[in-house]
């Protein structure tokens, strides 16, 4: 019930200022205040307080606003009507058997252990 609560809180205290007549709102963000028409947002400077600006201020800001970067649209797939047109034929691969090459196994040559002559202990 808290968290229903804080959410209605949080939108009532998202609308600042409306100007009637138009479609200027001076809105509550989650990076801050900001000014919007509907198309264009635009920041309101830190040095100034939202409600205390004026409607042509809100015009102003919204001009030298850049326009809203939107979401790309995905791109709609064509609707086929003919179902013979629809499936497509594909083309069958023709498999080429590769021969397997025979590798002659490297033969592996043994070190050849030196033997030790030992010295007679005979003198």
């Amino acid at each position: 019930m808290e968290l229903v609560k804080a959410k209605k809180e949080f939108d009532a205290n998202k609308h600042i200022k409306d100007f009637p007549g138009t479609d200027i709102e001076i809105l509550n963000g989650r990076w801050g205040p900001y000014i919007t028409d509907g198309m264009k947002n635009a920041k309101i400077p830190k040095d100034r307080e939202p409600k205390s600006l004026t409607q042509k201020e809100c015009e102003e800001l919204l001009a030298a606003a850049p326009f809203r970067r939107g979401k790309k649209k995905a791109a709609k797939k064509k609707v086929v009507k003919n179902k013979a047109a629809a499936k497509k034929k594909t083309a069958k691969k023709k498999t080429v058997k590769k021969k397997a090459v025979k590798k002659k196994a490297a033969k592996k040559k043994t070190a050849k252990k030196k033997s030790v002559k030992k010295k007679s202990s005979d003198e």
